[in-house]
C-alpha cells in the first residue's frame, strides 16, 4: 500500500490524499510548499525582520536609544515564543488553516501599524504581537505543508520551505533599504503593503 493511501489529506479531510477533492495538482507538494515559502517570506523575512534593517533610521527619528530598541526586540522574541508555544498541538484540520491565515493578517497589521504610530511606548507590544503571529504560523504553516507526504519524500521541497525565512529576510531588507532611504520610519506602512501582496500568493495553501 502506498504511502498516500495511507495519509490523511493536507485538506483536513479523513479522506486519503488519493480521494481527495483538491485537484491532483495538488498531491504534488511543491504547490503547498511554494504556498509556505510565500508564508515565511511574509512573516518572518518581512514581519520579523524588515525592522532590522528600519532601526537606525527609527532611532534617529524617534530619538530613542538602544535601551528601549533592545525592549522591542526583546518583547518581538518573547511573542515569537509564545506563538509556537501556543499553536504546537494544534490538529489537522479547517481551524488549523484559519489560525495561520489570522496570524498572516495580524503580521500585516502589526508591521504596518509600527509606521503609522508615533508613541514609542506602542511599539514593544506592536512587535510583541508580530513576534506572535510569526511563531504562530512558523508552527501551523510547517505542519500543513509536511503533512502532504509528498513534501517529506522529496528532501528538496523541505530545504526549499525552510530557505525561504532567508529569502524573506533579504527581500525585507530590501524594502527596508529602498523604503527606509525614502520614507524613513514610515516604510513600515510600505513593508506591510509588501507582506500582504507577498501573503496573497499564500492562498495556494
Amino acid at each position: 500500500m502506498s504511502l498516500a493511501k495511507n495519509t490523511a489529506c493536507v485538506c483536513g479531510s479523513p479522506h486519503p490524499v488519493i480521494g481527495c477533492p483538491i485537484p491532483r495538482f495538488y498531491d504534488n507538494g511543491i504547490v503547498s510548499t511554494i504556498g509556505g515559502m510565500c508564508a515565511f517570506m511574509a512573516v518572518m523575512g518581512i514581519g520579523r525582520f524588515i525592522y532590522t534593517a528600519l532601526l537606525p533610521g527609527m532611532m534617529q527619528t524617534y530619538g530613542f536609544g538602544e535601551d528601549v530598541a533592545g525592549v522591542m526586540a526583546a518583547w518581538n522574541y518573547a511573542g515569537y515564543l509564545v506563538g509556537v508555544f501556543a499553536m504546537r498541538k494544534e490538529r489537522q484540520g479547517m481551524r488549523r488553516y484559519a489560525l495561520m491565515v489570522a496570524s498572516l493578517f495580524l503580521s500585516v497589521a502589526t508591521t504596518a501599524g509600527m509606521g503609522l504610530v508615533n508613541a514609542t511606548e506602542a511599539m514593544p507590544a506592536l512587535r510583541f504581537l508580530g513576534g506572535a503571529a510569526s511563531g504562530s504560523c512558523f508552527v501551523l504553516c510547517s505542519s500543513i505543508v509536511l503533512a502532504n507526504p509528498f513534501a517529506i519524500i522529496r528532501p528538496v521541497l523541505c530545504g526549499r520551505l525552510y530557505g525561504a525565512v532567508g529569502d524573506g529576510v533579504a527581500l525585507g531588507g530590501v524594502i527596508g533599504g529602498t523604503f527606509g532611504a525614502v520614507g524613513g520610519p514610515d516604510a513600515g506602512v510600505g513593508g506591510g503593503a509588501g507582506l500582504r501582496d507577498t501573503l496573497d500568493s499564500t492562498s495556494i495553501l
